[in-house]
């Protein structure tokens, strides 16, 4: 199973490709496989780590890469800067 680094590593080369290949990507999405796939390698759901506790470091890997401050971010410009509202898309 990936670890929390490689998921970021991978949302963030996943997010530089749709952002640098519009005809390509034209949907602008990113499909993140798999919530809860354990038996396959792919959950991202939180688990109990060897302490009890819950173990969120998969899905706070996600969050710190859509989080990112830095102007160079790759999520800046994944909609090409149209600042088109999310409330549109179900319109």
């Amino acid at each position: 199973m990936a670890t929390p680094k490689e998921i970021a590593g991978h949302l963030e080369r996943a997010m530089a490709l749709v952002r640098d290949n519009p005809k390509v990507c034209p949907a602008k999405a990113i499909i993140i496989y798999a919530w809860n796939e354990y038996d396959e390698g792919g959950g991202l759901a939180p688990t109990r780590g060897l302490d009890g506790k819950p173990d969120t470091g998969r899905l706070d890997a996600i969050a710190g890469v859509l989080n990112q401050k830095d102007a160079s971010a790759p999520h800046k410009d994944i909609d090409g800067g149209s600042g088109m509202d999310p409330d549109d898309a179900t319109k």
